[in-house]
């Protein structure tokens, strides 16, 4: 299966349809309002991508789908969701247009060749959690508010605090763990179950991705966020 062309009269793509589809690498949807959680998840050799109606991206909908370099996102579109483009480290260009009215935390972390020269500053603006500081500086815009919750939790990090965020992400871990063994041991089961695991597999990865960003922030303060504890 290397290439999907949707019916117009197709509105929904639901939750995982295609996770994991590793030889997909065309998606035509002229007639899809709505793209589920992890619906292309890991579909890593997806390469284009065209959708005429699209309204919202879904959670992890597109995270790590490594070999995506471009996404043009149509005018209707007015939600991208969590981390819905996590982990595409080739995406180098992605249109979004003055439709979109919510862009969730992360949606582009770890984009990294993301060029911020296709992103309006607007956008970037509206909604600084969804984007690096990187892709920030690139597009010439300083995150205010990000720079000031981070002055705000060194001013008051402890010892405490760090204990509890590793204790936390020992526990993460650990679930992480019990739940692959879980996933080896199914053989034959229901794909479904696979797939409710992978599914909280990948939000597991996210939210040990959030405690080490934490603890590293805790451990690596950078010298404008010292000055700002001043």
């Amino acid at each position: 299966m290397r290439e999907i062309t949707f019916a117009e009269t197709l509105g929904c793509i639901d939750d995982a349809t295609f996770q994991g589809a590793t030889s997909l690498s065309r998606i035509v949807a002229p007639g899809v309002t709505e793209i589920n959680r992890y619906a292309f998840q890991r579909c890593t050799s997806l390469v284009d991508v065209q959708f005429g109606a699209l309204k919202t991206i879904g959670r992890r909908a597109f995270a790590s789908c490594t070999e995506l370099e471009r996404i043009e996102l149509p005018g209707t579109l007015k939600v991208i969701g969590e981390e819905a483009f996590s982990g595409c480290q080739a995406l180098r260009e992605v249109v979004i247009p003055e439709s979109v009215e919510e862009i969730e935390p992360r949606a582009f972390r770890g984009c990294t060749s993301l060029d911020a020269a296709s992103i309006p500053e607007s956008i970037v603006q509206r909604f600084p959690e969804s984007f690096t500081q990187e892709v920030a500086a690139r597009a010439g815009v300083v995150l205010k508010t990000e720079r000031t919750r981070l002055s705000a939790a060194f001013q008051e990090a402890h010892e405490a605090d760090r204990a509890e965020l590793m204790a936390d992400g020992k526990r993460l871990c650990a679930e992480e763990d019990e739940l692959r063994k879980q996933l080896a041991g199914l053989g034959m089961f229901a794909r479904a179950e696979k797939e409710r695991i992978q599914a909280r597999l990948d939000e597991l990865e996210g939210q040990l991705a959030e405690v080490r960003d934490l603890i590293d922030a805790l451990d690596n303060p950078t010298d404008e966020e010292l000055l700002g504890m001043l």
